[in-house]
């Protein structure tokens, strides 16, 4: 009898990257094995909101998006509990010639936004908030321009910025200054920018990062596969690793509690292709499972992720 396959649940940080790309896709999209939890269905939610077209297959995992062009809500946008929704939609609200105002529960709306909301301003958005927390009055539309970010703070506001420079005509260029925290969740972005064809430019500069945004592009993918994050599942019983990715013969090691190379929980990108752009990236031992609270040279284990961005 074959041994069980268990399959790791999507990565709830690319559901978010994924789902606010295909909805804006030029062309027909549909994100495959997409995470329906309650902070993705949030940032679907407000893309609904703004006009997005998206037809979900709970059973498959599938949503399926044909081409929109937003338009000013209703109302106000709830994000629910996702700070995730709330800075990466922030960057796209800073895009439109309309207002928008995005809220959420009493947590959410205790959450700093502060760094974010500077750079849209700077980049020309008309902001309103609670003291740089929600609810988040937001218009635009933003300009192109050379901005620079603390690169330790909240992966969330850089990728926000990214993904809305990245749809706004003219080039620009975003700076992270050393350290970058969070640096795996930056990959994230970086990954599906490239499926989307974003055309971002990233470099290695002085130990932080400078991403070169060509601007002006519209995502257009037909499908995207989101993959595998057992950060997001339990551990089970029994002496063999469980596989990552989709499974099956082939399927790479899932790796245990954090990458020996970047820390990251779950499965890591460490041992995926990434493009020569990008020349400081070393593969991490790729198909080799982790050891246990194995952490990455120079780390802690209290260094180790505790919270998806």
């Amino acid at each position: 009898m074959p041994a069980p396959v268990l399959h790791a649940p999507p990565s709830k940080s690319l559901t978010h990257r994924a789902l606010l790309l295909g909805a804006l896709s030029s062309v027909p999209c549909v994100v495959r094995n997409a995470g329906l939890g309650a902070d993705n269905r949030a940032t679907l939610d407000v893309l609904r909101a703004w006009g997005a077209r998206a037809e979900v297959d709970e059973e498959g995992g599938t949503v399926r998006f044909e081409p929109f062009e937003p338009t000013a809500p209703a109302a106000a946008l709830d994000c629910g509990n996702s700070g995730t929704t709330l800075r990466f939609l922030a960057g796209q609200a800073a895009r439109f010639s309309f207002a928008s105002t995005l809220t959420g529960d009493a947590s959410l709306r205790t959450r700093p936004n502060g760094p974010l909301l500077a750079v849209l301003e700077q980049l020309g958005a008309t902001v309103s908030s609670d003291a740089a927390r929600a609810p988040l009055t937001i218009a635009g539309p933003i300009a192109a321009a050379d901005v620079s970010l603390r690169g330790g703070l909240s992966s969330q506001f850089a990728s926000s910025i990214l993904l809305a420079l990245a749809q706004t005509r003219g080039r620009s260029t975003v700076r992270l200054l050393p350290p970058v925290a969070s640096r795996p969740y930056l990959d994230l972005t970086f990954i599906a920018a490239d499926a989307f064809g974003l055309g971002l430019d990233v470099q290695e500069d002085e130990g932080g990062l400078r991403v070169g945004v060509p601007g002006g592009r519209r995502p257009a993918a037909s499908e995207f596969t989101v993959e595998g994050d057992w950060s997001g599942g339990g551990v089970p019983r029994g002496g063999r690793p469980p596989r990552g990715g989709g499974g099956g013969a082939g399927a790479r090691p899932a790796r245990w509690r954090g990458c020996c190379r970047c820390s990251m929980i779950g499965t890591c990108w460490c041992a995926s292709p990434r493009p020569t752009a990008w020349p400081t990236w070393e593969p991490c031992r790729p198909f080799q499972p982790c050891a246990p609270w194995r952490t990455a040279p120079g780390r802690t284990r209290s260094a180790r992720p505790t919270k998806r961005p």
